[in-house]
């Protein structure tokens, strides 16, 4: 059947209305929902007795604040008025997604529970150096995101230098069966465990035999015929192709810093600019200029979320004014804000690749080309924002 609007009003009678009902949660801006629109256009086709409903999470933020939206798309599963599914990101699912799925439906058949094991910090940063621009997630955000996609409970271990040395088979003996009783493992067919990452699939399901527990190894998911994996990702982030890592994510990226004092020139050009510090350790781009969305928070709550422009790095025109900073700077000139972000937590996700960095012969030449990119902005994202409500 053909795809209907829902809105504040119409959404709860939707939901008692129809049995099966496939909710979308989109909006205009967000490359990641324009790519799975024609999906969800299509499987409606195929399935007469589902209501496929999309809801604007821009014009409808009363009921998208109820649902408890963080990322778009969302996909929402209702069965007889009771939410079954919900996951974020573009469907068919990426690679997490489909591990979950299937670890789901082995948990479904053996009629237990499940968990997800991760680590933190990440275990290439104990083993050596940490490596600059390399975290896609912390540990919060990983775990808030499997729990969103019904996991019933996240396990993270400390990963220390002791826990490196337990080969893989005191690791299961002697960690993970002392918090999990298991029936079966789930990994993914490249995984490895303990030291020396010898912990092969095939050695794991040795473990399990010897443990009483069955290991399955998955194969991972591809796009264009490459495996969808954490390097692959941070490779093109850093490269600057942030649409390109945005399907393999099945979000848009984003990263989370502090608002600080910069040099001041966007205001003496009048525009608002928010100088946002980043942990070193935190997945962007190496350089570049992006369409973006930025989400400040305050001490209540999240105050609105602004497009903006976004320069990564020190300007080069201005390079060797500032003193070294490890962290990241993300320069955004946010569009419509009037208000002092000063020492608020902004989430900056990044949309679209504008340009490369460059030095400018003036500052009118360097003024002009900033204009440039923040009128696109604009009339691709918005003017102010986009959660409604004034500046804070």
């Amino acid at each position: 059947m053909a795809t209907i609007d829902v809105t504040n009003e119409t959404f709860a009678q939707t939901i008692q209305d129809n049995d099966i009902v496939l909710v979308d949660a989109w909006a205009e801006w967000c490359g990641p929902c324009r790519q799975f629109a024609p999906i969800f256009e299509q499987v409606s086709e195929q399935h007469s007795d589902v209501a496929f409903a999309k809801l604007d999470t821009d014009a409808n933020q009363e009921i998208s604040a109820a649902l408890g939206i963080q990322s778009i798309p969302t996909l929402f599963l209702f069965r007889e008025g009771i939410l079954l599914f919900q996951q974020a990101g573009v469907m068919p699912p990426q690679a997490l997604e489909d591990l979950l799925r299937q670890a789901r439906e082995e948990a479904r058949c053996r009629g237990c529970r499940l968990a997800a094991v991760t680590f933190s910090p990440d275990p290439a940063d104990v083993l050596g150096e940490p490596q600059g621009r390399s975290r896609l997630l912390t540990c919060e955000e990983r775990s808030r995101g499997l729990l969103a996609l019904d996991v019933d409970a996240v396990v993270a271990f400390d990963f220390t230098a002791a826990l490196a040395t337990l080969d893989h088979l005191s690791f299961m003996g002697e960690a993970l069966l002392a918090v999990l009783d298991m029936d079966a493992v789930v990994v993914g067919s490249d995984f490895r465990l303990g030291a020396a990452g010898a912990g092969t699939v095939e050695a794991l399901a040795a473990d399990g035999r010897a443990l009483g527990f069955d290991v399955c190894g998955l194969d991972l998911l591809d796009a264009d015929g490459e495996a969808i994996t954490a390097t692959r990702t941070r490779c093109l982030v850093r490269a600057g192709r942030v649409e390109a890592a945005a399907g393999l994510l099945g979000r848009c990226l984003c990263v989370t810093g502090v608002v600080e004092h910069g040099r001041g020139e966007g205001t003496s050009f009048g525009f608002t600019t928010a100088n946002v510090m980043v942990d070193a350790l935190s997945c962007v781009p190496d350089q570049g200029v992006y369409a973006c969305l930025v989400t400040l928070e305050g001490e209540g709550g999240l105050l609105g979320c602004w497009p903006a422009a976004v320069n990564v790095g020190v300007p080069p025109t201005f390079a060797g004014q500032s003193a070294p900073d490890a962290r990241t700077l993300l320069e955004a000139n946010l569009i419509g804000f009037a208000g002092d972000a000063y020492g608020h937590v902004a989430h900056v996700t990044f949309v679209r690749w504008l340009r490369d960095s460059r030095p400018f012969s003036s500052l009118e030449e360097l003024e002009r080309t900033v204009r440039g990119n923040i009128g696109w902005t604009a009339r691709s994202l918005g003017e102010g924002n986009v959660m409604g409500g004034g500046a804070a």
